[in-house]
């Protein structure tokens, strides 16, 4: 009586394992599809491009702010007389 309770058991496991392995496999097949690789392309790249957009717009306007405040350092020592920018009287720039 074991031996039969083990073997249909094991037809049981055996057949529910088979129909899960084929829905995977059907369900996979439907995703690679050409329509639905491509929507899922475009998807992908509408993503990239919105996050490409967002980081030239932070880069442009974070670099009116970040000269003036390099700027700001600078201009005390140019002044001053201190930096390396200062010309000595009567030199032309060398071409």
């Amino acid at each position: 009586m074991r031996r039969v309770t083990w073997m249909t058991l094991g037809i049981a496991v055996g057949a529910s394992g088979t129909v899960w392995v084929r829905r995977r496999v059907d369900e996979a097949s439907r995703k690679m599809q050409p329509a639905q690789l491509a929507a899922a392309a475009a998807t992908v790249a509408t993503a990239r491009a919105r996050i490409a957009g967002e980081r030239l717009r932070a880069a442009v306007l974070a670099t009116p702010q970040q000269r003036r405040r390099r700027e700001g350092t600078y201009r005390p020592h140019l002044i001053q007389g201190e930096g390396s920018y200062q010309r000595s009287p009567g030199r032309t720039p060398a071409r």
